[in-house]
């Protein structure tokens, strides 16, 4: 017996109606690397969010010991 168009019509319908048979119907089809993007997806962003922080906090220790030096060669210059 084929699959028609019709049948996929109502896969699709059926599967709108009972949420939760997506789910098992995604995870009978994808595989579990695919499936964990959202998870990998998010952590990278946390990732992110975390070096920028940190680049920034740099960013501002750099300037804070530019300043340190100005004021160092000033009393070697007096």
């Amino acid at each position: 017996m084929a699959f028609t168009v019709r049948d996929f019509q109502d896969l699709l319908h059926v599967l709108e109606t009972h949420p939760e048979w997506q789910i098992a119907l995604r995870n009978a089809i994808l595989k579990d690397d695919f499936l964990q993007l959202t998870r990998i997806v998010r952590e990278l962003g946390e990732a992110q969010k975390r070096t920028e922080q940190r680049v920034e906090e740099l960013a501002k220790a750099q300037s804070e010991l530019a300043e340190a030096q100005k004021r160092t060669e000033q009393r070697v210059e007096e």
